[in-house]
């Protein structure tokens, strides 16, 4: 899952500078566009954008990460390249920079004329200890390209907890989001296929808990958790992995 400091000063810096960036709660998404992607939206183009900033981010160029952010992230991160440099530059090399040896793309996805959503996973060394580390970002069509949306909404409380392993086999997969304005799209993925996901009456105006179930038990082993959601002005993506226990 991406570094909780990451995410958290992402959210809240471009919700505070957005205000009120929906006004109109229960609008539709836009249908994906008509192109050259398989049925599912399948589009390797978002995936190679952030394996790109992932690459940036492991060898310190805050110049190759900036040109990656949309405009509305480089608002949030200062408005200047200088106070990138200095500040959130860092936080990336340290967290998801780790995995630029070697990132995998476990998700790519164009979702519509705006959106897009990828996600890289691998193995990276932290004080010594090696893990699994996920890493999720919306993408925005803006400047003739895709550019990372990092911020305003903010996803918490994943189901089952990150990094753990449990015994059942057709999980309850669930997260908790909160926005500075309505909420009107929230996608789920595991294992990279979409999962029918429905979002709990008990909302609050700018959040929603949006769960769901695997249709088949799960092998034992590894798996990989992936959530988008949207306002109608911003968006945000992140993953997560847990592991299913071997029958003994």
């Amino acid at each position: 899952m991406r570094s909780a400091a990451v995410l958290m000063l992402c959210a809240f810096a471009v919700t505070a500078c957005r205000g009120g960036d929906g006004d109109a709660a229960g609008t539709a998404v836009a249908p994906p566009p008509a192109r050259s992607t398989t049925a599912d939206g399948a589009d390797p183009q978002p995936g190679r954008v952030l394996v790109s900033f992932v690459r940036a981010a492991g060898r310190g160029d805050a110049k190759a990460m900036w040109g990656l952010l949309s405009p509305e992230t480089q608002a949030s991160f200062g408005q200047t390249l200088a106070r990138f440099s200095a500040g959130n530059a860092h936080e990336f090399e340290e967290g998801v920079g780790t995995l630029a040896p070697a990132p995998k793309v476990i998700l790519s996805r164009r979702l519509d004329p705006t959106w897009s959503v990828a996600a890289v996973a691998g193995d990276r060394t932290v004080e010594g200890e090696l893990e699994y580390f996920t890493y999720a970002a919306a993408l925005k069509s803006a400047r003739g390209g895709l550019k990372l949306e990092l911020g305003g909404i903010v996803a918490s409380g994943h189901r089952p907890e990150p990094m753990t392993e449990i015994d059942e086999r057709r999980p309850e997969l669930a997260v908790n989001l909160a926005a500075g304005a309505d909420i009107v799209e929230a996608l789920l993925w595991l294992d990279g296929s979409r999962i029918s996901a429905r979002r709990g009456a008990d909302e609050r105006p700018f959040t929603a808990t949006l769960s769901g179930r695997p249709r088949r038990p799960l092998a034992p082993g590894r798996h990989q958790v992936v959530v988008f959601a949207a306002t109608r002005g911003t968006a945000e993506a992140s993953a997560w992995t847990f592991v299913v226990k071997a029958i003994s």
